[in-house]
């Protein structure tokens, strides 16, 4: 990972998942990332110009499962990070919430939107992690839908014509250039950024979040017991 790959999978028979990827530093901001990434489930190192991710869900369960399919149904994962979804950042997160990695106090990390309409990459990510899905329904009613995204090209455009001419005259020359392959991701980047400033926090807490989903998971099996 440190000088040659991009992603990495492990699945062990005594119980491990472990998924790592490897982003350059200029496509991804550590600040963000350290807010999503601080534990032993889920954890961000810088080696170089690189950052490395790494995702690590243990249980005590034999596990005599195959690993084949699985790397290919999470490496969309990496592209999606480079334009700015962080679903799978926060997913991660609720992992170290569940694990009890994390103070019942912390508060949760900025609510990335449309969590509540996981693409197949990340409903895979939190298959593979073991992510209780009672906990990521509770945690995706404070997460905005799709409709946002509308509003989000109008602030793009916006927010574009603000840039300094010297910051475009040096985009563009790197695009007639050809020298940068991710330049659309890393600009996009920047305005994920601006905007990560104006999102608003639920102020839910790690123990909320559980508790909740406690009581969600109760309310759900009695629905089915009494279907069935």
């Amino acid at each position: 990972m440190k000088k040659y790959f991009d992603a990495f999978l492990c699945l062990a028979n005594w119980g491990t998942h472990r998924f790592m990827l490897r982003i350059p530093l200029r496509l991804l901001n550590t600040e963000i990332v350290d807010q999503y990434c601080a534990s032993e489930s889920a954890a961000a190192y810088v080696k170089g110009d690189y950052l490395i991710l790494e995702f690590v869900s243990e249980t005590d369960d034999y596990d005599d499962e195959e690993g084949d399919g699985w790397l290919s149904s999470l490496i969309p994962l990496r592209a999606d990070l480079i334009r700015g979804d962080f679903r799978c950042l926060y997913l991660a997160w609720l992992l170290s919430a569940q694990r009890r990695e994390l103070d019942a106090a912390e508060v949760e990390p900025s609510l990335p939107p449309n969590l509540g309409h996981l693409n197949a990459p990340l409903k895979s990510f939190a298959d593979f992690l073991r992510i209780d899905s009672d906990l990521i329904e509770v945690a995706a009613e404070g997460s905005v839908a799709e409709n946002r995204e509308n509003e989000c090209q109008k602030e793009m455009t916006s927010w574009i014509s603000e840039l300094p001419d010297t910051v475009k005259n040096e985009f563009l020359l790197h695009l007639v250039n050809g020298q940068e392959p991710h330049l659309g991701s890393e600009l996009l980047q920047r305005f994920k950024q601006s905007l990560s400033a104006k999102d608003k926090n639920t102020s839910r807490t790690a123990g909320e979040l559980l508790q909740r989903a406690e009581t969600f998971a109760g309310k759900r099996k009695r629905r089915q017991a009494e279907h069935k």
